[in-house]
């Protein structure tokens, strides 16, 4: 799957940058702690357990409640820290701060915004307060609440970006079933006739032993195609050895239609219903592009591995020239279904051939196939 930039809010960055951000409140809250180790070693043990919790809260993945309960503590005044500890109550608004700022990375987007402005609120007399007498406590306040405001933009960025990415995949499924249905419509009235004329060439007693076997396998694919648009339109669990039984099926068709085909035996790995669904699809693709685009009466290879987690299916056959340009219904359909479920597709054309490398998954990875039902 394509790697992530700095510019995706999924990005594995992120969170680093957020405990980097935390390092500077957690560095200042550390200096004071030190300060009051050094000038009163007899609580020095206190101090060290404050510190832990600090850091404890910083690379924790804890609940947002909390972060509340933590902040309601110096709102609302429930614990103060006395002077002879080195702790005034401008390091307790700086690692309330610090929280705050952390918590911008949690969800709900407004969570961390609402909870800055209480905290600004509820502690402003305080920071009037130590803004004449101590200005370089009030300028990091300043810093802190500037950066996270900054962040909650950001975060506000990333979260419209991605509703924008909901409506245009909520979109183009919306134009996949209006295509399913239209397909539907046209296809099955038009298989259902190709069914009806094979079975009665088939029956006629005139037809010539030689092809009657081509006229079995026409007859077997229609009806394939039929129940395959059926199960599409109205999806139900998938027959057993399914991608074993296409595998033979599409060897038989490319050799029907004149190919010379060379077959490698197909090796399968346990595979899930979803994984096997898709690698019937592909091998039906596959079948389909080389139908239509490879040269006539060319020579076709087949042939399939098994490493790791990974199932790859390949196939080189002799084309005439470079192939046309694509509908967007064919290959590159099927290269954005194997690209959700953690799998790869790869074409190259050199000498004369034309080669298809599908890698998938023995296993779906992260990221599942929409599905839709229709009453």
């Amino acid at each position: 799957m394509a790697e992530l930039s700095w510019q995706s809010p999924d990005w594995r960055g992120w969170p680093w940058v957020r405990r980097a951000l935390f390092l500077l409140p957690l560095g200042l809250v550390g200096t004071f702690f030190w300060i009051a180790i050094v000038d009163y070693s007899d609580i020095a043990p206190l101090h060290m357990v404050l510190f832990a919790l600090t850091c404890w809260l910083a690379a924790s993945r804890r609940p947002q409640i909390v972060v509340t309960v933590f902040l309601a503590v110096f709102l609302l005044n429930l614990v103060v820290f006395p002077t002879h500890l080195g702790l005034s109550d401008g390091p307790a608004w700086i690692l309330a701060m610090a929280v705050v700022l952390d918590a911008n990375s949690r969800s709900p987007v407004w969570f961390g915004l609402f909870t800055t402005l209480v905290v600004a609120s509820g502690r402003a007399p305080v920071v009037l307060y130590e803004a004449t007498a101590d200005n370089e406590t009030f300028l990091v306040v300043l810093a802190l609440m500037g950066a996270t405001l900054i962040g909650q933009l950001i975060r506000g960025a990333f979260a419209a970006g991605r509703a924008a990415e909901a409506a245009a995949e909520a979109r183009r499924l919306v134009e996949r079933l209006e295509m399913r249905h239209a397909v539907h419509d046209s296809g099955s009235a038009r298989l259902a006739q190709l069914m009806l004329l094979t079975r009665a060439l088939r029956d006629r007693p005139e037809l010539p032993a030689e092809l009657r076997g081509d006229v079995d396998l026409m007859v077997d694919v229609a009806t394939s195609g039929a129940q395959e648009l059926r199960a599409v339109m109205q999806p139900r669990a998938d027959e057993p050895a399914a991608l074993a039984r296409e595998w033979r099926r599409s060897v038989d068709v490319l050799g029907s239609a004149g190919f010379e085909v060379v077959e490698a035996s197909l090796s399968l790995p346990p595979l899930g219903d979803d994984i096997e669904r898709e690698a019937v699809r592909v091998v039906r693709e596959a079948t389909s592009n080389i139908c239509k685009h490879a040269a006539p009466r060319g020579r076709v290879v087949a042939a399939s591995a098994v490493g790791g987690e990974t199932l790859t299916l390949t196939w080189l056959s002799d084309c005439e020239g470079a192939p046309g340009e694509g509908s967007g219904l064919g290959l590159a359909g099927m290269a954005e279904r194997i690209k959700r479920i953690g799998g790869t597709v790869q074409t190259a054309l050199a000498d004369d051939s034309f080669r298809l490398c599908v890698t998938l998954p023995t296993a779906a990875r992260c990221i599942t196939l929409p599905t839709a039902t229709h009453g």
